[in-house]
Parts: structure tokens; sequence; C-alpha cells
């Protein structure tokens, strides 16, 4: 399949490959996509190529094999990692020497640096006596340790995310290529497909990251024990007795995280398999007025989503904000205890004891927290992908062989006691052919007989539970179902392969394609529209035919392609096609249009699956075949060899009328460029719909920064008054510490020192403050978070189900379904965690700011100085990772639109053995997603590394601020301030990117409140409500009706009456019109003029009150996977007796066998007759005075047409019926038809009436069928019309023209 012209991009090498070494440190490769961002908008062209070694073919094939390796080694060791081990061989050891690296920056480097930051905090002790040259040294190594800091970190995340790309590629690309070979009878649909992708496979992404700590953490805890303890004794154990104590949690919650990540992807799983039912099968529901109970249905699986989700949100609540107040509850331990030992706390002992528990609580508490539940996820993940992947395969059974003297006589099938079934139905029982060379071999036998099964088993689609089947020389297939992919008419014939203009144009000739080829826009160079939905069902069908003629084949595979046309059309491509072009192959036509049976070489009669007769039409007449009953309204042999070509383009005179290039501008999905407005921010923050609530959360985070940066602040006044009252006061110094001794004046300095007890009981109430109002920030704000995501979802999906069908005609379902998986998941799990800490991380900024401030006003010109550049870096950063993060986004769609297309369509696909053409476009949209990913990675790190920088620059001036210009400082204020800064180096750049992250994550919440501001449809109801029983009698009436697609009228003034209870037939080309009379009637489009059913003009009524008061039968038959009973009463409203009695009426009771019998996704176990039948039995229960039947019988043989004809005439006598319909015998017995062509009706009369003139267009139609059915139609006509003025007097005989 092809990429459509915009997802398509010019290759740029990746300068990452061939950067120098400094280039590399300092991300200076990246800065060009930083410059050209800030002059525009950023295009996919404009980005670099992800490196080679992460192309998805490359990544694919090595996992692969490393895949079947492992499978095959588990069979000897009974091992079920196997996607685990396969993962570690492909990404393993370049994982593992990251880790290391990280490994000693966070042991070696960060323990170096705290212990530099006690000594020099130390020096400022007025009882130290340090020179000013160590103070230097002391000062240095705080510096340069926080800038190899920042340079190791972050490379290393860099190719953490790059191993988790590689991980996500190959898994994807492997999922893929399981689909080429799964067997139907696993039952998974697109939904889990994508919800594999979009959800399990991303885990990657994020993953990778912190699992290192789950090592790295413990290890570096137990090197700052060591230094700890030699600082101040067993007083560390408070802290560390804490740490420790809250280590069981985070296995709690690993557990917890991966428990409910599992039930939230089962959760979603199950939401988008129905949200993508609904989106394929929109126009159904909406015909059946069905929305608001699939609503329901939607909504019932979101509360249980959600109910996971709030779980998850809770328990992320409780470990961020236990995070930060560890951070100041640890360190608050630890000196509490020394203190209560009888020690006098310092200033140096202090912030070393809080800068090496911000450490340990940073990894520990959250690193270590996040490797436990990000691990768990990734577990859980991979699971997931491995139970998917250990999926059946099909199994080809079929013995094939090559013709290599390119003698098409050899080509040959043969089936020998073949038996089959799907899954527990038998489907097909000791079939016994043998069919060789240049014959045109047709299948023939009631709905449900197994004639598409018989040509599913030639093409390995159905496998054999006994028997043989040999296949001599290279086969095509053209289905019944046909499918089209997103793109041009031309690409879809083509399907990959090359350009043969003779060969092209003469089979656009004898598929009949060139008329509509010019009425296309832009010819075969028009775009289709995901399934085909811009063409009719007609269209479709001689696509899907070309497409397997144009693979010039040995042995062509025909699945009932006749039977979507009308009768002219039909005889051409039998004619002209199937007898003449292919004429040389063997041909296996399955087909209900009895009247070519004389012609052919070799016919298969199939009932119940078995072989009942086969051999030559003179073969069977001899044996006693009865094939006056099968062939009513057929014609003979004679009469189709004499008939004449309906051709009216000779091949020879066939031109080229469009350029190769001239390729129209698809339907492109809307990038919103531009920065995220504040409008967007105030939209996110109301969706909660609550004021107070967001007023609360608000609050909350100011209160909650302003105690923690009071406990920052106490502990630095707490330490400067002892260091003070040490120094200066001459009174005997008190070691002894009791809360039960009361404080006298004595013990008081004259600086107004307080005492140990005041101090410490005020800096535990802070504490305790800080505890309490961070815990009550983050669930507030998670709380608010899953009501945003709750009321977005469901406007969103209401907005959808409320569009009107053009808006599915113009996005595809991949599209549509990004919407509500990539970015609903956004929504509800990445957006707000981002948000929660560029907001706090701001906050805690902004505190820091204020006390360097205040430590020396001096510092606030640097601070200006650096802060000003920062927010200036931020501002090229987000302008250009917005963009990136959007291209990202839009270019991950046509990764699901191919997804979808490819199960739509994988009997084809595997059937032109096209599944590496396939595999190659799915590989190439993997590679253009790449790109941005890749970009987006770079930027990212790029961005922290240099913001980061500019802190240590600013930890740096601050630090020799101290050493050089300030005179007098105490080691507490010196202590608070390097501390603080330091953490700044973190935490600036971790809040600058977390605002660009939340920016970018806030894209996804642009793309989801795009789609709950679609223009929807007239309304469901209005303020006049029809009573109950309309209507009552079915009478309708057109005046004046026009109907436009775009700005082009397809219905033309149409005007015409059908009376209460007649049946109305609708005949014409493919093209005319038929069916969009049905969306006028329906208003699925809506009409112009005026269109009343018993009165009442619909366009005056709800949607609902009209769409559910006419039953309609489709063209394309819709089943939802599930069971018999939720398709016929999916809303429970009918009894079991009632609901029999309807499969009785359709004569499928054999087929179905119990009501619980499974429906896999799109009934894809049931031929597309007996899905036909069902949707009729929904039709009989629905028990509507008005029934509309769109080519209903199109896809049924001759006894089942008689069956439905007799339950019309029977169950629906005293209904209003519209027919449309390709077999004229089916609607002869209309008390009126209707002939239209290019929109307008050209004649409307009883048929009889209008086969009175021979120059009328039902006469011309009537004679393509040939003089032997021409005749046995007028029959039918005229034995009709007597019936029905047998008892009314005759109308006149003259037809009624109507234009």
């Amino acid at each position: 399949m092809s990429a459509d012209p915009h997802e398509t991009k010019k290759s740029r090498t990746n300068p990452w490959e061939t950067a120098s070494l400094f280039s590399l440190l300092t991300f200076a490769w990246i800065w060009p996509i930083f410059k050209k961002g800030l002059g525009k908008d950023l295009e996919l062209d404009d980005l670099y190529e992800s490196p080679e070694a992460q192309g998805s073919e490359h990544l694919a094939n090595q996992l692969s094999r490393l895949w079947e390796d492992e499978r095959q080694k588990s069979k000897d060791n009974g091992s079920n990692r196997m996607l685990h081990r396969a993962l570690f061989r492909l990404c393993g050891m370049s994982f593992l020497y990251y880790s290391i690296a990280l490994g000693f920056d966070e042991v070696i480097l960060r323990v170096v640096q705290s212990i530099a930051i006690r000594l020099l905090v130390k020096s400022f002790d007025s009882t130290a006596n340090i020179s000013q040259k160590e103070q230097i040294v002391y000062a240095a190594i705080v510096c340069f340790s926080a800038f190899f800091h920042n340079v190791v970190i972050h490379h290393c995340v860099f190719l953490m995310f790059r191993t988790g790309q590689s991980a996500r590629v190959a898994c994807s690309a492997l999922l893929y290529r399981k689909t080429m070979t799964l067997n139907y009878s696993s039952g998974k649909d697109v939904g889990h497909l994508m919800n594999l992708m979009s959800n399990d496979c991303t885990r990657f992404d994020y993953g990778l990251i912190f699992i290192p700590y789950l090592v790295i953490a413990p290890l570096q805890t137990l090197v700052y024990i060591y230094f700890l303890y030699d600082e101040i004794g067993l007083a560390m154990l408070g802290g560390i007795g804490f740490v420790f104590l809250i280590m069981p949690l985070q296995v709690v919650n690993g557990h917890l995280t991966a428990r409910f990540r599992d039930k939230i992807a089962s959760q979603t799983d199950e939401r988008s398999r129905i949200m993508n039912e609904i989106v394929m099968a929109i126009r159904v529901i909406k015909m059946m007025g069905w929305e608001l109970t699939f609503a329901n249905i939607i909504d019932r699986i979101r509360r249980q989503e959600v109910q996971a989700l709030g779980k998850r949100g809770y328990l992320r609540a409780f470990f961020l904000s236990m995070y930060t107040f560890c951070n100041k509850l640890t360190p608050y331990l630890s000196i509490m205890m020394y203190v209560v030992l009888g020690n006098r706390i310092s200033a140096d002992k202090a912030f070393f004891t809080v800068a090496v528990f911000q450490n340990i609580i940073e990894s520990m508490v959250f690193y270590f927290s996040s490797a436990v539940g990000s691990g768990g996820e990734v577990w859980t993940s991979i699971n997931r992908l491995q139970k998917f992947l250990l999926l059946e395969d099909r199994n080809p059974q079929t013995l094939r062989k090559h013709i290599e003297d390119c003698n098409r006589n050899t080509a040959k099938v043969c089936l020998e006691n073949a038996t089959a079934s799907w899954a527990d139905m038998p489907t097909l029982r000791n079939i016994n052919l043998d069919l060789r060379g240049d014959r045109l071999v047709m299948v023939i036998g009631p709905v449900g007989c197994g004639k598409t099964s018989l040509l599913h088993t030639l093409i390995d689609e159905l496998e054999l539970s006994s028997g043989r089947c040999e296949v001599t020389g290279e086969i095509t297939y053209a289905g019944q179902e046909a499918w089209l992919f997103a793109g041009t008419v031309r690409e879809n014939i083509l399907f990959n392969s090359e350009f043969d203009k003779q060969r092209y144009h003469e089979i656009i000739h004898v598929c009949c394609l060139q008329e509509d080829m010019d009425q296309l826009p832009n010819g075969d160079m028009s775009l289709v529209g995901e399934r085909g939905v811009s063409l009719s069902g007609g269209q479709r069908a001689r696509i899907n035919l070309a497409r397997a003629l144009y693979r010039n084949t040995d042995v062509v595979l025909m699945d009932d392609p006749l039977s979507a046309v009308d009768a002219r059309v039909s005889s051409h491509i039998f004619d002209k096609c199937i007898k003449r072009y292919l004429k040389g192959k063997l041909r296996i036509l399955v087909t209900h249009q009895l009247q070519y049976l004389p012609q052919a070489d070799h016919i298969v009669i199939l009932s119940s699956g078995q072989v009942v007769a086969q051999g030559s039409y003179k073969e069977l007449l001899e044996q006693g075949i009865d094939f006056v009953s099968l062939m009513e309204g057929g014609e003979n042999a004679n009469e189709v060899a004499r008939r004449t070509s309906v051709g009216k383009i000779d091949i020879e005179v066939v031109v080229e009328r469009f350029n190769e290039n001239d390729i129209p501008e698809d339907n492109i999905e809307k990038i919103i460029e531009g920065s995220v407005s504040s409008k967007t921010y105030w939209t996110y923050c109301r969706s909660g719909d609550s004021i107070l609530g967001f007023l609360f959360v608000t609050c909350s985070f100011f209160v909650a920064q302003i105690i923690v940066t009071a406990n920052d602040y106490w502990l630095s006044h707490w330490t400067t008054a002892e260091e003070n009252y040490i120094t200066n006061s001459s009174s005997p110094m008190t070691t002894e510490f009791s809360y039960f001794k009361s404080t006298s004046v004595a013990l008081l300095d004259p600086y107004n020192y307080r005492g140990e007890e005041q101090y410490l009981t005020i800096y535990s109430a802070i504490i305790l403050a800080v505890i309490i109002s961070t815990l009550l920030r983050a669930i507030v704000f998670f709380w608010y978070s899953l009501q945003i995501g709750i009321n977005l979802h469901n406007k969103m999906f209401q907005s959808v189900v409320r569009a009107p069908i053009k808006f599915f005609d113009d996005n595809p379902s991949g599209r549509i379904m990004n919407r509500f998986t990539k970015d609903v998941g956004s929504i509800d799990e990445l957006l707000p965690p981002a948000l929660y800490d560029a907001v706090e991380y701001m906050l805690q900024t902004f505190g820091v700011v204020v006390v360097v401030v205040m430590s020396n006003y001096y510092l606030s010109i640097p601070a200006a100085v650096i802060f000003t550049t920062l927010w200036a870096l931020r501002s090229v950063y987000v302008k250009t990772s917005r963009d990136v993060k959007r291209l990202e986004s839009v270019a991950k769609s046509p990764v699901f639109t191919h997804l979808a297309a490819t199960m739509q369509g994988l009997t084809t696909i595997r059937a032109l053995q096209s599944q590496d053409c396939s595999i190659k476009a799915f590989d190439e949209y993997q590679d253009i997603h790449s790109s941005p990913w890749f970009v987006f990675i770079a930027t990212t790190r790029g961005f922290a590394i240099w913001i980061e920088t500019l802190s240590v620059t600013f930890l740096t001036v601050i630090t020799f601020t101290f050493l050089l210009f300030v005179e007098e400082t105490s080691a507490g204020v010196v202590g608070l301030v390097i501390v603080s800064t330091l953490t700044l180096t973190t935490n600036l750049q971790w809040a600058m990117r977390q605002t660009a992250e939340t920016e970018n994550f806030m894209t996804s919440f642009e793309r989801a409140i795009e789609y709950t501001e679609l223009e929807p449809e007239a309304p469901w109801e209005t303020a006049l409500k029809p009573t109950k029983d309309w209507p009552s009698e079915g009478g309708i009436s057109f005046n004046n009706v026009y109907l436009a697609y775009g700005d082009k009228d397809v219905l033309k003034n149409l005007n015409f009456e059908i009376l209460p209870k007649e049946k109305i037939g609708i005949v014409g080309r493919t093209g005319a019109g038929k069916s969009s009379m049905i969306a006028a009637l329906f208003r699925t489009a809506e009409p112009r003029g005026s269109i009343i059913i018993d009165g009442i003009r619909i366009n005056d009524v709800g949607l609902h009150d009209l769409r559910k008061n006419i039953s309609i039968i489709p063209q394309d038959p819709v089943l939802f996977s599930g069971t018999i009973r939720y398709n016929l009463d999916p809303f429970d409203q009918f009894n079991e007796t009632d609901i029999w009695d309807a499969i009785k009426e359709v004569q499928l009771h054999d087929a179905v066998g119990h009501l619980d019998a499974r429906v896999d996704d799109g009934g894809s176990n049931f031929s597309i007759g007996q899905r036909q039948l069902i949707c009729l039995a929904r039709a009989i229960l629905r028990k509507n005075r008005i029934i509309v039947m769109d080519e209903a019988t199109a896809n049924v043989d001759p006894r089942t047409d008689g069956l439905i004809q007799s339950t019309i005439r029977n169950k629906f006598s005293q209904c209003t019926i519209i027919i449309i319909a390709h077999r004229l015998h089916s609607v002869m017995n209309s008390d009126k038809l209707i002939v239209l062509d290019n929109g307008l009706i050209q004649e409307y009369d009883h048929p009889h009436i209008l086969l009175q003139r021979p120059t009328s267009e039902l006469s011309k139609l009537v004679e393509h069928t040939g003089t032997s059915g021409s005749a046995h139609l007028r029959i039918l006509a005229k034995r009709h019309y007597e019936a029905l003025h047998q008892q009314k007097s005759p109308e006149s005989p003259n037809g009624v023209i109507c234009t």
C-alpha cells in the first residue's frame, strides 16, 4: 500500500552519526533544528532521519530472528519468558553499558559532591580554621561535579530513550508481521492491536529510563550511609530507617501499578474495540438510531477504565507527594534524633544531611519507585505482547507449484477429501475437485453452503482438518467484500505493482471502469478514501476485481464480483473480462448470477459444505439437475453467445489523460500551528466543571510551596542561631536535651536565641504541615485531572457520534482511533503528572530564587541575567519542541490507519502474496514516525544540558560570590543557598522541560478539543414529536428534492410520491444516485426541498424519531463482534421467542445453532449472504412501517433471493417497501419502479407500463439480460400488474416520464 503524498518525507541524513565528540557532548548537532524552528513552523521534511541502526526493517529482522530462536529454546527448557529474553538480546548490552555509566555518576560523582558541600559549608563556620584556597578547591569540586553530572546523566538518558525507541519499533514491527500470519480463529480485532501498539509498545519509550535505579539506588544509599554515620553517628538511623521503612511501599507501588496498568489496558482494549466497530459501522448505527445505546456501552466501559485510572492516579499522587515531603522529613528525622541524643546541630552537619538525603530520596523514593512502577508496566506490556505473538498462526497446507514453462494450460487446482471448519462450525466436507488448464469454473449454491470457504481453502485462509489441497500456478483473488485502502484509484489497482500502461487500460476497459473514471474529479488519480467510502458499492467491487486481474496470474479466483453491479455492467464484465480477457487462465467464479451457467466449462454445486454435483452444464442436465428452478430469471447459453458488446470505449482509443504526478491533495490531518494558547489552558482548567475545585487546586500549590520554603528557611535560621549562640554567648553550653525541661532565661543569649526545644518544636510543626499540604495538593490535583479526562472523553465521544457521515468519510478510522487511544491516553495518564511537575518545580524554583536573593540582594543581578537567558532558551526550545511533538502525533496516525487497513484487507493481501509490500509500507510509516521522535528526544536532552549548564553557572557565581565578595556570612545561610541552588540545577531544567512537555501533551488536548467542536448533524429530537405509531400508513412524498456532496448535486429535483403499503423498486447503473436517495431519506446528508412521510416533513422531526421508525437492510451487511443475540437485539428489547421466530423466517436456524453463537469481528465467520439475512432478521424484529433494502439481495443465491422476496411479501405486506436492486427480477413485481440516471428520475411507473415503451430506460436495461431473460422479466411485470389491478381499474398504459 502506498503512502499518501502528504505523509512521505524527503530523506535527510542524521548528523548525529557523523558529529564530532564536542558536538555529541554538547548536542550542538541538533542546534540547526532549533534555528530552523525559530524561523518557521517545522515540517517533516525539515527533520533528520532516525539513525539507520534504528530502522524498522533492520530492528524487526533482528528481533524476529531472536524471537524464533527463543521460541525454539523454550521448547527445550519450558521457559515462558521468550520475548523478554529476545528483547534483552536485542537491546540488553547497550542498556547495561548506559546503566554502568549512570551508576558511576550516581555513586561516585554525586557522593563526592555531597562531601565537598559539607566541607565548603563548614569552612564558613566562625570556628573553622580553613584557608580561602581550600574553600576555592571545595567550591570547584561542587561546581565541576555538578557539571559532569549534568553531562553524564543526560547522555545516558538520551541513549536510554534510543534503546526504548529501538524496543518499541522492533516490537511494533514484529506485531505487524504477526498479523500477516495470524489465524482468523484467533478472534483478535483491530482495536486490540491498536491498543497494543499505541499503549503497550510505547511503554518502552519511557519505561527503561528508571530501571537501572533498581540496583543503583540501593548501592548509592549504602555509600551515603557510611558517610552519614561518620558525620552524625547513629542519628542517621532516623532518616535512613524511614527510607528503609518505606521501601516495602515501593514494592507495593510496583505491584499495584502493574495491576492497575493491566486493568486499564484491558478496559482500554475493550473500549478501543467497541469504538473501532462504531467508526466502521457508523452508517448503520446512525440509520438504526443506535448512537445513544452504543454511547451507553462506551460509557459503561469507560467508567470501569476510569475506576482503574483513578486508583492509579491516587497511587501516583501519594508517591509524588511522598517524594516531596520525604525530602524534608528524612533530614528532619536524623536532625531531630541527633539533637535528642544530646548533640548541638551545626550548619555543615545539617546541610550535609539535607544534601545527602535529597540524593537518597531522589534515588530511593523517586527513581527507585519509578523503576518499580515502570518496570512493572514494561513487564506487563511484554507479557501482553508475547501473548499476542503466541496466538495461533495459519497453517498453509496447500501444496503450491510454480509453472516454469509459462504454459497456462498446466494450471491446476486439486482437492482430495478436503474437510475444513471455521472455529467449531463445519464448513467443507470431503470436497473432491480436479480443475485444470484454460477453463471457466462456476461455483454455485445457497447462502452459507461454503462457496467462499472453498476459495479461502485455496488461498490458505481456511485450514484443512483433513484431506489434501494442491495448486499449480500463481493465484490471484478478488474477494466478495471489496477491500480498498486510502489512496488513489490507480494505487488500489496497481497495489505496489509496476505500472504497465497498456495492461492497465485494458483492465480499466474490461472491468467497465472507464465511464466512472470520466466522472471522478481527477480520473484514476482521484482519492477513494478509507475503505473506498467515496465510491459506490459497484465501483468498489470493480476496482477490487481490477486489482486481482492486474496481477496477471495463472489461476484467478473471483468471489461473486457480479452481484454488486447492474445488469448492463454485469454482462460487460462477464463477456469482456471473464470470458475474453482472462481466456487461457484457470478461472474459478463463485456466483449467484445463474444466467451465465451455460457458458461455464465446469460447474460445481455446493450444499451444506459438500459438492452435490459437478460437471459441464450439459452433463449436469443429463444428471437431472433442476436448472429451471435454479435459473429463474436467467437466460440460455445461445442467447448469451449472441449477446453483443455493451462496451462503448475500445481499448485502442483509451488514452492516458492524467499525468503521473497529478495526484490531488489528500484530506490532510490538520496540524494546529503556533503555541498552545492561554485559551487552551483555560479550557483545560475549566473542563473539570468545578470552579471551586480549580481554585482549591491552585491554592493548594501555593500554600504547599510556602510551607516547603518556610521549612528550608527555618532550618537555616536555627543553624545560624546555633552558630551565633556558640560564638557569642558567655553562658555555659548545655548539651542535655529534654522536652520536659523548661527553658530558663539564663539559656537565652542576647541575640534572642530561643533554645533547641522551641526551634525543634516549630521545625516539627512545619514538617507536619509539609506532609499534610503536599499530600492534599497531589490528591486534589489528580482527582481534578481525572474529572477533566472523564468530561473530555464524554464530550469528544458525543461530538463524534453526533457528527455527520461526511466527517467519517473525510477522516480515516486510524486518525479517529488515534484521538481515542493515543490522545485520550496522553490526557488521562501523561498530561497530569507533567503538569503537576511543571507547576510544582516552577514554584520550587521561585522559592529558591527568593531564598538566594534574601541571602544577598546583590545576587538578584546574576539571577535576573541567568533567568532571562533561561526563559529565552525555553522559548526557543518550546517553539521547536511543540512543532516536533505535533509532527510526531500526526506521523503516528498513518501507522494506525495502515494497520486498520491491513486487518480489513488481510485476506486480499495474503492471497495476492503482498505481505512483503505491506510490511515494507509499515516499516516506512514507522521510520517516518521515528524521525520526529528521535529529533524530539534529542532536542529534549540538548535543552536539558544547556539549561543545567546555565544553572551550574548560576551555582558557580553564587558560590564564588560568597567566597570572594562577602566578608561575613553565616554557615547556615551558605548551606541553605548552596544546597537550594544545587537542587536548582536539577529542578530548573526539569521544570522548564516539564512546562514544554506539558505544552506538548497539550497538543493532544487541543486535538481532542477539536473533536469536541465538530459541526453536528441535525438534532436527534426536536419540538415536533410525532406520535408513537408514526408512520402509521407509510406514505412518502419527494418534492423538489436535491442532495449534494460538497458542491456537486448528486440528486436533482426529485418529485414523486409513494403511496402507503406500496412496494417501490429503484434501478439504475452504478453511480446513478440510488444509494443517495436512501441518504436523503435517512438524512445522513441533509437534502434540500422536502420529503414528507405521513404528512410530516422529515426535516422538522428529530433524526432519532425519523431513523428509528424506518428499517434498513444495508448494501454492506454489518455485524458486531459478540453473539447472534447481541447482533439481533443488542439492547434486550425482545424475548427469545421473537428472536428465534425472526431467525426462522430467514431460515438461518440451522446455521446459527444457538443465540449465544460467537460472531467474530465484522461477522467474518459468516458469509456475506448470511450476514445479509441476519440484517433482514433485524428488520423483522423492528416491525417498522417503512422498509428500505439497499441491494440487500446482491450477495445471495436465487433461492435465498426468493426466500427474501417471500419474507417481504408475508412479513412486510402492510409496510411501504423501497428496494434498490441490481437484479431486475427482484423489482419486477414492484408496484412502481424508479429509473435513475445521473441523479435524475428518468421514469417512474409500474414496470409493466414502462416496458410497453421500447425506448424507455427500463426497456434498455431489460434488454441487457438477453432475449429469454428479457421475456421472463416482462412476464413477471405483466403478471404482477394484472394481479395488482384485479381489484381496481387499470391505469393509463402510458409510462410517466419524470425529469
